[in-house]
């Protein structure tokens, strides 16, 4: 029913785990710390589907991973390019004109005003 990696171990140690916690996958093992049978065994069931599953959607989680970091590339890209262009800027004592700000290649919905 459950495909399961071959070398998945199963440990049962009663009341030897972590404070509030019934059971965990970690390198491979499957740690149940229930003391009671009947409990142990709801346990064993959950941590085995949360395995199968997380196995699962391990692709998807890092496809996701790494579009987040491509898109934080380019969100830090954009920004760099944003003060490049305001750097002179900053030198100057005097506030941008809209003619000047135009010219900086900025469009009206790129620069905001601060509150």
């Amino acid at each position: 029913m459950l495909k399961l990696d071959s070398d998945l171990e199963i440990r049962w140690l009663p009341n030897g785990g972590r404070k509030n916690l019934a059971g965990e996958v970690r390198n491979n093992i499957v740690f149940i710390y229930d003391a009671d049978y009947e409990s142990a065994l709801r346990t064993l069931r959950h941590e085995l589907l949360d395995y199968v599953i997380s196995k699962a959607i391990e692709p998807w989680k890092e496809i996701t991973n790494r579009l987040i970091l491509l898109w934080n590339e380019e969100a830090y890209r954009r920004k760099e390019e944003v003060v490049e262009r305001l750097a002179p800027f900053s030198r100057s004592e005097r506030s941008l004109t809209s003619r000047e700000i135009g010219a900086r290649g900025f469009k009206p919905a790129t620069l905001k005003r601060r509150p």
